[in-house]
């Protein structure tokens, strides 16, 4: 069976609601479940482009259920009038894909505590707190699967990025007591966990003073396509995979290696990186 032919057969007809979904792998993914038949919700700040994509779903796919909710993971006094809004629009929802996110590119020693706050908010804080506020309409189905976008940073982390491999460890600790917890009401979980990826998440990242760096990184140029990412990530999700890595360089392997078998090495040659 190939991959396509295994999204399709688990999303179609499903309701899923994408976070993150106005560019990168969200939108990829959106796209490409669309194409499978779900019927989507798509969420994002920016809600121009989430009306454009939704215009590209319904004209490309013939896709008429695609509904967009506007959403900033970090306003926790808004996630709960969200998630019912959410959940009314087709009355459950099955699958979350916790997307939403920002990556970091400072040194500690010019990391303002402002910066930390806004990476942890978005990354950590409000993806649990999406999902927890998911979770009561799954607990009261007693069914659904949560997916999260995490990194190779939450595995091992690497200087330039540490709040963010705070954040992204973070995930990997609490999704791993849900996925636990949640097989008793038929709740499942899966950790996306990409290397490098053609987004924009470099140029969106943040310095140590909380301003956009506007750059693209060469090794993020050089990754894999969205598209490709997508397609890998929802296949693995229609598994049921609890982790699944893609998009992984020999280097990022081998640190992935060394971290875990050889932890004192990896942290002697991790000290030698060099970054300006």
């Amino acid at each position: 069976m190939n991959r396509d032919r295994i999204i399709r057969g688990y999303f179609a007809g499903k309701v899923v609601w994408i976070t993150g979904a106005s560019s990168g792998i969200g939108k990829a993914m959106a796209v490409a479940c669309a194409h499978a038949g779900a019927r989507l919700i798509i969420s994002a700040r920016r809600p121009m482009e989430l009306e454009e994509l939704a215009r590209t779903l319904r004209n490309a796919e013939k896709q008429t259920d695609v509904s967009v909710l506007t959403l900033d993971v970090t306003e926790h006094k808004l996630i709960g009038k969200k998630v019912e809004q959410a959940a009314a629009i087709y009355g459950r929802i099955d699958i979350l894909i916790n997307n939403a996110g920002i990556s970091q590119r400072s040194l500690v020693r010019d990391l303002t505590y402002e910066a930390a706050q806004a990476i942890i908010q978005t990354d950590l804080l409000g993806v649990i707190d999406l999902t927890l506020a998911v979770l009561k309409f799954m607990y009261r189905d007693r069914c659904g699967h949560i997916a999260v976008t995490s990194s190779v940073m939450g595995k091992m982390s690497t200087p330039y990025r540490s709040v963010y491999c705070a954040a992204k460890s973070g995930l990997h600790g609490f999704f791993s007591s849900l996925a636990a917890e949640g097989k008793n009401d038929n709740i499942s979980v899966t950790i996306i966990v990409p290397g490098r990826v053609h987004t924009d998440i470099s140029v969106n990242a943040l310095t140590g003073g909380g301003q956009r760096q506007g750059i693209m990184d060469s090794g993020i140029a050089g990754g894999m396509s969205a598209e490709k990412a997508a397609r890998l990530a929802l296949a693995a999700i229609a598994r049921r995979k609890f982790e699944y890595y893609f998009a992984l360089t020999p280097l990022l392997r081998a640190g992935l290696f060394l971290n875990r078998f050889v932890p004192f090495l990896y942290r002697k040659l991790i000290s030698k990186i060099k970054v300006t």
